[in-house]
């Protein structure tokens, strides 16, 4: 199946539950067949007599509403086509020769609907009440809307929708009432009868075919399209067909299914990020998690339980998994849908990704994820550590990787530019779901920059240095299928994490040494050297570990406590026995992504050591 036929399958399920035209506080509600979601700016309240008693500005949060429209008036941009219904008011009332125009337009539209079998009492009083052509002035003396000299409204876009006093049906306002939403879909599709049909290509069945579709499924691009051809004049389709309908033929009903489907499913489930839309759904209407997101996020919300350890964290993976697919009927013919849209142009939008797998698949995928792509995150530059097992967005990722930080003097905040962005966020994506290699580039990125910790402030460089280690781990298992521990190896056979120790080491030293001196501001003031020097201390490791050797005997070791000294001199010397056991041409050659892990868990274990000795 393909994306569109995807959408109509939910459509059909959700319209089954009686979901299309049910209202949720805090959801975009799904529009019927015939009807689309638009924002509405005026309700203009009558009685089923046609008299006018008040109109009101529709608060901020209640302005998207479901209306009527035709396949002509859905995707209008600048043309005459008026809604059955609710309308702007430059099409409700004449002021010039042009709203004549439109405003019989509408009237003659409005009418044929009133005569039809489909009528309403509502649409009886709103033709009464509009027929009068005083609408206008009505909204003025209400304050709603200004009208200049020559009687033109401002602003003459503001949408206009109805709410009949005593007339009955599921609801006194005409974009709530569910009733009067069928009886214009069964009116609109017998209108549709009369119309040449054909073959539709998503459903096999020949119907009324759809000549123009559904535009704003995307909000944020109002005007962009999926399906259009109404370019004859340049290269849309000339060349090849002669004619649209030879490239492709929708029916109404599978156009409108499909895309008030794709509307309902964006609002309301997508991860909107730089103007793109990653959507991720179940056509058989299976809530799953999203891929942008760990599954431990999806399970307990922004805070899961801290998991201390990794087989901790994996034993809650195994356990939820297996929970949640118990739960999911028809687990193995449940599918997962996934697609990324973008607006290339103000017409088009782009579906730029889609795959679809067996939900099965899917969460495996998540989950296996989850499992490599971990790491302890935490505010391990304090002393207060407070670590727990977890696996980053993938936002996160992309914001590691390519952000630039933004306001260090208040800790620092990162920031990334919107093309790259979306770029990464769907590599990262499909990654993730489609079990490709995490890219090379991306790894050497986050790698370099978590070792220029001294250009990040606090929080910045935690967050860093705890991507690049999990991602580290991922890139590891992914390439090589070697399972990186996030417990401190002592003797491990790894020059750079053996490195990485020492680095750890020596930063460990100042900073006590400036506690034992009573400078304990100095943390919060300036980088240790070992910091400071991480950068060419990665390229040069043996030549600056050195230097830092220099340092520490002339200017830290005297302020130490003897305890504390020979703790440090038992702990370097370890170090640089495990160092020299490599042969000494490769002592001095530039460290691999591996020292990340061995800086960071030696300095995690010093850190909580002091702790346990605290509390002790």
């Amino acid at each position: 199946m393909g994306l569109l036929q995807n959408a109509i399958q939910t459509y059909e399920l959700l319209e089954s539950k009686g979901e299309a035209g049910r209202y949720e506080e805090g959801k975009e509600p799904l529009a019927p067949i015939g009807h689309k979601i638009a924002k509405a700016d005026i309700e203009v309240t009558i009685d089923v007599g046609g008299n006018y008693h008040l109109s009101t500005v529709v608060p901020q949060e209640q302005c998207k509403v479901i209306i009527p429209v035709t396949e002509a008036s859905a995707g209008r941009s600048v043309r005459l086509a008026p809604h059955p219904l609710c309308e702007q008011v430059k099409y409700l009332g004449m002021y010039d020769k042009k709203s004549e125009e439109a405003f019989n337009a509408y009237i003659k539209q409005l009418s044929e609907w009133v005569d039809s079998e489909y009528t309403d009492v509502k649409l009886e009083a709103i033709l009464r009440f509009v027929s009068g052509n005083t609408l206008l002035e009505k909204l003025q003396d209400d304050g709603t809307i200004k009208l200049n000299d020559k009687g033109k409204p401002a602003p003459d876009n503001a949408l206009v929708v109805w709410r009949v006093l005593g007339s009955g049906g599921s609801d006194e306002r005409t974009y709530k009432d569910t009733d009067l939403m069928n009886k214009y879909s069964l009116y609109y599709q017998s209108q549709l009868e009369r119309e040449p049909k054909g073959v539709c290509m998503l459903t096999g069945v020949e119907d009324p075919l759809a000549t123009q579709h559904l535009k704003g499924v995307f909000s944020l691009d109002g005007n962009a399209k999926i399906i259009s051809a109404n370019d004859k004049t340049n290269f849309t389709y000339r060349g090849r067909f002669t004619d649209a309908e030879q490239a492709l033929t929708i029916s109404y009903n599978a156009s409108q299914k499909a895309h008030n489907a794709l509307k309902y499913l964006i609002a309301n489930q997508a991860v909107i990020y730089a103007g793109r839309a990653f959507l991720c759904w179940s056509p058989q209407g299976n809530e799953i998690p999203q891929p942008e997101h760990s599954l431990m996020t999806f399970q307990f919300g922004s805070q899961p339980p801290v998991f201390k350890t990794l087989s901790d964290y994996r034993d809650q993976l195994q356990k939820w998994i297996g929970g949640y697919k118990s739960g999911i009927n028809n687990i193995n013919f449940s599918k997962t849908a996934i697609a990324s849209f973008d607006a290339a142009t103000t017409g088009r939008l782009a579906v730029t990704a889609y795959s679809e797998q067996l939900t099965t698949v899917y969460l495996d995928r998540l989950k296996t994820w989850d499992e490599h792509c971990c790491w302890y995150y935490s505010n391990f530059l304090s002393e207060q550590v407070q670590d727990s097992v977890s696996s980053p967005a993938l936002y996160k990722i992309a914001l590691c990787t390519f952000g630039l930080e933004r306001d260090r003097d208040n800790n620092g905040k990162l920031d990334m530019d919107d093309n790259i962005g979306k770029q990464a966020m769907e590599r990262l994506l499909y990654c993730r779901i489609g079990q490709q290699t995490f890219p090379e580039d991306m790894e050497r990125r986050l790698v370099e920059n978590a070792s220029h910790l001294a250009l990040y402030g606090r929080n910045t460089g935690r967050d860093v240095i705890n991507t690049a280690c999990a991602v580290v781990r991922l890139y590891h298992f992914q390439r090589r299928r070697e399972e990186l521990s996030m417990d401190l190896e002592k003797g491990k056979e790894d020059r750079s994490y053996q490195f990485g120790r020492l680095l750890a080491a020596y930063e460990k030293l100042e900073r006590d040494a400036w506690s034992s001196s009573g400078n304990q501001n100095n943390s919060g003031k300036r980088e240790t050297n070992a910091i400071r020097l991480q950068s060419v201390f990665c390229n040069r490791p043996m030549h600056y570990a050195f230097e830092l050797d220099k340092q520490m005997e002339k200017a830290y070791f005297p302020r130490l406590p003897h305890g504390t000294a020979v703790f440090y001199k038992n702990l370097i010397g370890e170090i640089m026995a495990n160092i020299n056991s490599f042969p000494q041409e490769e002592w001095d050659q530039p460290l691999k992504d591996t020292y990340l892990m061995g800086y960071y868990l030696q300095r995690k274990d010093l850190y909580t050591k002091k702790e346990a000795k605290t509390g002790e």
